[in-house]
């Protein structure tokens, strides 16, 4: 399996449990949102490691419910995210190393399921996530790198089958 793809495990499982309209990503990828373009009606992804992945990404994705952005560093795309006065069925965090942990703690309010990719990766700060506690948690250790789902507890997932 390829490494930048292992997350499509837990999505097809998520997928296959839960309804998806609208998906923000965190860092744009030929793997990500290719999927949430098939899932959902709507999708915005934004990239924020380079342009030239971005054009990369932004030329192979052609659909009219796709928004792409390019907020580079590791807030911009935050800041972003936090402006937004929407709601999404899913946030997607696989952007910016440095703040992949704010990301997360920016979406707790903003939708009911957050998937993460290489949680294994101890740079990316995972210690700095407040999880609320009406929120569960699940990591998918059977891939490398390791995804995980922080999901509210109003929402009845089974990924056991992983």
């Amino acid at each position: 399996m390829n490494p930048f793809s292992t997350h499509l495990v837990l999505f097809n499982s998520l997928f296959n449990q839960y309804e998806v309209s609208s998906i923000f990503e965190f860092g744009m990828g030929l793997f990500s949102t290719p999927l949430f373009l098939e899932k959902s009606e709507s999708v915005i992804s934004v990239e924020m490691h380079t342009i030239e992945w971005f054009n990369k990404v932004k030329e192979s994705l052609v659909d009219s419910k796709f928004t792409c952005l390019c907020k580079l560093g590791p807030m911009a795309a935050i800041d972003y995210f936090n402006s937004l006065d929407q709601t999404f069925s899913l946030v997607f965090v696989d952007g910016h190393g440095a703040t992949r942990w704010h990301c997360i703690n920016s979406a707790f309010s903003k939708t009911k399921v957050i998937v993460t990719h290489d949680v294994e990766v101890p740079s990316y700060r995972w210690d700095l996530v407040n999880v609320p506690e009406d929120w569960v948690v699940f990591t998918d250790t059977k891939r490398v790198p390791h995804t995980r789902i922080y999901y509210h507890n109003s929402l009845n997932f089974n990924f056991k089958d992983l």
